[in-house]
């Protein structure tokens, strides 16, 4: 009995050397292309740099770590908080909008991503049969899922001990975040489906995220436009149709609520003029100006 387990165990560790060894050499090969089987990102920046709406061919693991607000995965918006945990499938568009009052006392966010190629599981399943039922269970998926607060926790508790790993070791603790997630696909809740293919709402939407992703910053018609891939003639067109306004007033009205916000919820205790430049206002007296039009009080009133 002894000899047949020690026989079983050898015949693994042949197998998993020569995937381990076949897994890094497509890595680095894919790698001098930009196109990583795997890819692990830890992220602490300001919550105006966070990535706009996108997609990508792979998948993903998004965990929070600290930000809050809200995400648009394909046609679904929803709030998350720290600890939000979603797995994306490839080709679904998705952002998340980070609120800038909370924050670390640096004013950033954090988060961690797992970026990995439907390849990679393809390989997992040949070389482990054993595996194969367990990641067909993600493979099926179409559309973005979270996972129950117990099944999260065991995850994000991985991803976390991932980061200081060395390639090998990162590999099998993959092979376990997978193997998670796997057996616990029937507990997963839908966060997100394919947005239909309708290129003026794709517009929309696409506007609407970098408005919200890049508000804090100085942009202007011919940011958007070089984003959309359309003249700015257009796009003024194309703003007052869906919008029913110019991009300025729909823009200071979104940095104007963004600071109503700060000012009646303010943990960092910034002052009036911070809370302008953080917003993206680039005169105090500006908007201060604004801020009274529209809400009929100054900022220093709301404030108190």
């Amino acid at each position: 009995m002894i000899k047949v387990i020690l026989k079983n165990l050898e015949i693994f560790f042949v197998l998993f050397y020569s995937f381990l060894s076949h897994f890094i050499y497509l890595c680095r090969m894919n790698g001098t292309n930009g196109t990583d089987l795997i890819k692990i990102e830890h992220v602490v920046i300001p919550p105006s740099q966070q990535i706009g709406l996108h997609t990508q061919p792979t998948w993903e693991l998004s965990y929070v770590i600290l930000g809050r607000g809200n995400r648009l995965i394909g046609d679904t918006t929803s709030s998350f908080t720290d600890g939000d945990l979603a797995l994306i499938p490839p080709n679904i568009q998705h952002c998340w909008y980070f609120s800038p009052d909370h924050t670390d006392c640096e004013g950033n966010i954090s988060d961690i991503s797992i970026q990995f190629d439907q390849s990679l599981m393809d390989e997992l399943a040949r070389i482990f049969p054993q595996m194969s039922q367990t990641l067909s269970n993600i493979s099926r998926l179409k559309n973005a899922v979270k996972f129950s607060d117990q099944t999260a926790a065991e995850i994000t508790e991985k991803m976390l001990s991932i980061l200081p790993m060395d390639d090998a070791h990162r590999i099998i603790a993959f092979m376990e975040i997978l193997l998670i997630m796997g057996e616990h696909m029937t507990d997963a809740s839908n966060v997100g489906n394919h947005a239909e293919k309708d290129r003026d709402k794709s517009r929309i939407l696409q506007i609407q995220s970098f408005v919200s992703c890049n508000y804090a910053r100085e942009i202007g018609v011919e940011d958007l436009s070089r984003h959309l891939g359309i003249s700015c003639a257009a796009f003024f067109v194309f703003f007052r149709k869906h919008f029913g306004t110019t991009f300025v007033s729909y823009l200071n009205e979104h940095r104007l609520q963004q600071a109503y916000y700060l000012l009646k919820n303010n943990p960092l205790r910034q002052s009036v003029s911070g809370i302008c430049y953080s917003v993206g206002f680039q005169s105090v007296s500006h908007f201060n100006h604004l801020f009274k039009q529209r809400f009929g009080m100054s900022p220093k009133q709301v404030a108190k």
